[in-house]
């Protein structure tokens, strides 16, 4: 089956669920609503002039933040290394470290644009691969399809949501965390891709509990993106298969 690229937004696909299932819910591919699927054509005539916008796969590069903190803390290291080691009485030391002074602002910016969710992800489809390329084309992940689905709550922490929202999938304790939104992860264990979105799709009451699995809360996503994307990548599993919709 030829697969979908990420510049379409899976209307052809929802049209043709939607004749065959006119009973079951579906997601609007252009606004990511929940609706009966016998509704869609006329909720796409009469809110979106029939048309659905080309989509670029494109997120939020969740992962950056680690990285930035990273960066930070090893710049602080070597630093206070350089310190440690010089006689900052002598002026040939002065000279010496000086000029690693504002190298820490190179992380800094980092962690203020990793938090302000300024670096970006994009997911691409090639033949029977689902590839996430993060910032700079660094660690690119890639997914064989068909894989497990499984989808779960994305939260992050109380009073720390800048941070805690990027960690590493944290296992959540109970009052320490607060539900932001769904992910949806494709593999299994860490060479998985989780894709999260903080837009409610109604993924669990549209498609059939068959073709997918329930997951643990997790704090943190490789890649955060908005509803109709997360809708789109749910209509090119559904294409291929993977997914089908609920019909109880």
């Amino acid at each position: 089956m030829t697969s979908p690229t990420p510049s379409t937004s899976g209307l052809t696909t929802a049209r043709m669920l939607a004749a065959a299932h006119p009973q079951a819910k579906l997601p609007c591919p252009v606004c990511a609503v929940s609706l009966r699927a016998k509704n869609l054509d006329k909720h796409l005539a009469t809110a979106h002039k029939s048309q659905a916008p080309a989509l670029a796969w494109v997120g939020i590069d969740r992962r950056m933040m680690g990285a930035s903190i990273g960066a930070l803390v090893a710049t602080i290291i070597i630093l206070g290394i350089v310190l440690a080691s010089s006689d900052l009485k002598s002026d040939e030391a002065r000279t010496m470290v000086l000029p690693f002074l504002p190298v820490i602002f190179i992380p800094l910016v980092m962690l203020l644009m990793a938090a302000s969710g300024r670096f970006k992800a994009r997911i691409s489809v090639t033949g029977d691969a689902l590839r996430l390329r993060r910032t700079l084309g660094l660690r690119e992940r890639v997914v064989r399809l068909p894989a497990s689905i499984e989808i779960g709550r994305m939260t992050e922490t109380r009073g720390n949501a800048a941070l805690s929202t990027y960690t590493d999938e944290m296992h959540v304790d109970d009052g320490k965390e607060e539900l932001v939104g769904t992910y949806l992860r494709l593999g299994a264990g860490r060479a998985g891709m989780i894709i999260g979105c903080r837009q409610k799709t109604g993924f669990r009451h549209h498609w059939d509990p068959k073709g997918w699995r329930a997951g643990p809360a997790y704090n943190g996503c490789d890649i955060e993106v908005k509803g109709p994307i997360l809708v789109a990548i749910e209509y090119m599993l559904a294409e291929r298969g993977l997914l089908s919709p609920r019909t109880d």
